[in-house]
């Protein structure tokens, strides 16, 4: 009997055991609710964003790498749950299901310079600013440039000097990881458009070209396109002019068929010749040669008005006092005319001077010609002539200005005599350029200016012991005299280098004898006679 109860004590103990150990593992089945428990993740920015989708909800036996957010300018620190830092998203599961992440940045300092350029590229022969943050000159800086195409000045000017693409890097002395790197590319120059003139009539052509062709890559007109704004109001012929239709403003426009970004534009205006003063020559040119005298009008109703004429350059191009223009040296300029009473009527007709090469002007016969022209010329009360009047300075004593006046209409350079209104004043210049010859060592011929005590003249015959001139104010008026060569009152002569002539000068021998009336052309002037 004890042994059957021994036996059954012992089976219950083993039940007993088993049915403890079945209730603890059913406590922890990982398929009970509080594992399955969604959990959503709301995340707070700041003004970054994810690229791409994120996940936004798990489970505690579902858990996600934290995804990494962007913000341009700013690098992630991290999440942070209540302040503190999340490097595993399930060491903040807990009883809330919502939990929110807020991300932190910080802003990136970066280690550059804030350097540009004020154009996006350079023609040959154009400079632009570089500007640099913080910083006016080279001083404070390490330039460092690859290619030949450009250099930098102290003031950080770019300047360009050939074809190509150059990279400039710059880095502060101070700190030489701090840097900019900046490519510059020069191509070529743009075209310079010449038109004849500003303004043309309804029905007329008005020629175009290139100015500067020859400074050009592609130095072809064929390498070139032409257009307008509104062809309407004209069209482009062949010949490289365009032909007027109706009334308005043509925006004209060059372009370089390889690279447009090599072009230029000019303005025309077609307008009424009644209305509106419009330049022309008698044979529509525009291109002539040193010496050439040039016929320019004003068209239409408006050449009636009273006109203001002007060169641009007066080493080009001179407006005579007869009307006509006369080409002097190489080179372009534009003659201007405005009505006096109306500035804004104003026009200009741009002319082309070439080199002559046929040394066909006979300069001195010229400038002794028109000098002669004005023999008899009195002044008026108290030293008023009209030479005076050119000069700009009436109503002083006038020889010089009437030789600077016989020079300038001639189409003479000043580069060969300066224009002078004071006889010290011109032959200090004569003696400065090695022009001046005294009288004791020289023999004057045609052309000379000659240089008296307070006076001066121009030398047009030499004849034995005597030399006749042409002279403005002698005695109040201009005239021809004869001089003694010896005689006391002379100093010298300036002996200009006047443009070979392959002619026969002209003869102005007749000036030592009579006119048809029976009179001397010339005054005796070898005693003290005054000629002031």
């Amino acid at each position: 009997m004890k042994k059957v109860l021994k036996r059954f004590n012992l089976i219950f103990i083993v039940l007993l055991f088993v049915l403890l150990l079945s209730g603890c593992t059913n406590n922890n089945n990982p398929g009970s609710s509080e594992d399955t428990k969604i959990y959503t993740i709301t995340y707070q920015l700041d003004e970054g964003h994810f690229e791409g989708s994120v996940p936004t909800e798990c489970t505690k036996d579902f858990v996600f790498n934290l995804p990494v957010p962007v913000k341009d300018g700013y690098t992630f620190v991290g999440w942070y749950h209540n302040d503190t830092l999340v490097t595993n998203l399930s060491s903040i599961l807990e009883n809330d299901s919502n939990i929110i992440l807020h991300a932190r940045w910080s802003k990136i300092i970066e280690n550059t310079l804030n350097a540009n350029l004020s154009k996006d590229y350079l023609h040959l022969g154009d400079e632009a600013s570089l500007y640099i943050d913080g910083h006016f000159d080279t001083s404070a800086l390490d330039i460092q440039i690859e290619g030949s195409s450009v250099e930098v000045d102290t003031w950080l000017n770019v300047i360009s000097k050939e074809l190509g693409t150059s990279t400039i890097t710059i880095a502060e002395k101070a700190n030489p990881t701090k840097k900019a790197v900046i490519e510059v590319e020069v191509i070529g120059k743009n075209p310079q458009i010449l038109t004849i003139s500003n303004r043309v009539s309804v029905g007329d052509k008005l020629y175009f070209n290139i100015k500067n062709l020859d400074e050009l890559v592609d130095s072809s007109i064929s390498d070139y396109e032409w257009s307008i704004n509104d062809f309407s109001l004209a069209t482009i012929n062949d010949d490289n002019s365009l032909t007027a239709l109706k009334e308005g403003t043509i925006t004209l426009t060059v372009t370089s068929k390889k690279d447009a970004r090599i072009t230029s534009s000019t303005f025309v205006d077609v307008v009424n010749e009644d209305e509106l003063a419009v330049l022309a020559t008698p044979d529509n040119n525009y291109i002539y040669k040193e010496g050439d005298l040039i016929s320019l009008e004003i068209l239409g109703k408006q050449a009636s008005n009273s006109f203001v004429w002007s060169s641009s350059d007066l080493e080009v191009l001179r407006v005579r006092e007869d009307g006509l223009i006369i080409a002097v040296t190489s080179g372009s300029a534009t003659i201007s005319v405005y009505q006096e009473n109306n500035t804004k009527n104003r026009t200009f007709y741009e002319i082309t001077v070439l080199e002559n090469t046929n040394n066909n002007i006979d300069y001195i016969g010229n400038l002794l010609t028109m000098a002669f022209s004005q023999n008899g010329y009195r002044e008026g009360t108290n030293n008023d002539n009209k030479f005076g009047i050119w000069y700009n300075n009436n109503h002083q004593p006038w020889c010089a200005m009437f030789v600077s006046w016989c020079w300038y209409q001639t189409g003479l350079s000043n580069d060969l005599l300066l224009k002078y209104q004071g006889c010290s004043t011109g032959q200090d210049w004569c003696i400065q350029k090695g022009i001046f010859k005294y009288k004791e060592n020289y023999t004057p011929k045609p052309g000379d200016i000659i240089f008296f005590e307070g006076h001066t003249g121009i030398c047009a015959y030499v004849e034995g012991e005597y030399m006749y001139t042409i002279e403005g104010n002698a005695s109040n008026r201009v005239g021809v005299w004869r001089w003694a060569l010896n005689n006391s009152r002379i100093i010298g002569y300036a002996t200009p280098d006047y443009p070979e002539y392959n002619g026969t000068p002209k003869d102005f021998s007749f000036l030592a004898g009579k006119d048809a009336t029976g009179n001397y052309y010339w005054t005796n002037a070898s005693g003290n006679q005054s000629t002031t």
